[in-house]
């Protein structure tokens, strides 16, 4: 009866589908805003499709420009029940002009130059998140889809 797993079909007594998501080519990503920081307001530019790719086993496809800075915070719109909010972090899924980071998910990066030259910025490497899982046995069960 939780507000949290409206619309989720239950698998077993702890684990949740959400019937919107039930193959690799759903959960697609319908914006992206580039900003100075983590809050959202006047973007520097936004990508849409075909800037965008449709999830393929679970990777996306995003073209990123180098629009003239090293560094941008890149703010994602989503499906809102894509958007998990542990207790005492965050708020409610909120995509609008001065939502922050911790209502909508995020991620920043940066161009750096493969040499040892100061002057403009060239193509580099994209260094992104790495997950660290623990052993805990059996990762076979469905859950939630947390998008964080």
């Amino acid at each position: 009866s939780s507000i949290y797993v409206s619309g989720f079909v239950r698998n077993s007594l702890k684990w949740y589908k959400h019937k919107n998501h039930n193959d690799s080519a759903q959960g697609i990503i319908f914006k992206l805003d580039a900003t100075d920081g983590a809050t959202l307001n006047s973007p520097e530019f936004t990508l849409n499709s075909p800037d965008i790719g449709d999830p393929n086993n679970g990777n996306i496809d995003i073209a990123l420009p180098n629009a003239g800075k090293k560094t941008y915070t890149m703010h994602l719109d989503i499906d809102e029940w894509l958007w998990y909010v542990p207790s005492s972090y965050g708020g409610a899924y909120d995509d609008s002009i001065g939502s922050n980071c911790t209502t909508h998910p995020c991620f920043d990066y940066t161009y750096k130059s493969k040499d040892d030259s100061t002057v403009g910025i060239k193509s580099g490497d994209f260094n992104g998140t790495d997950y660290q899982i623990e052993d805990r046995g059996d990762y076979e069960r469905t859950g939630i889809k947390v998008f964080r």
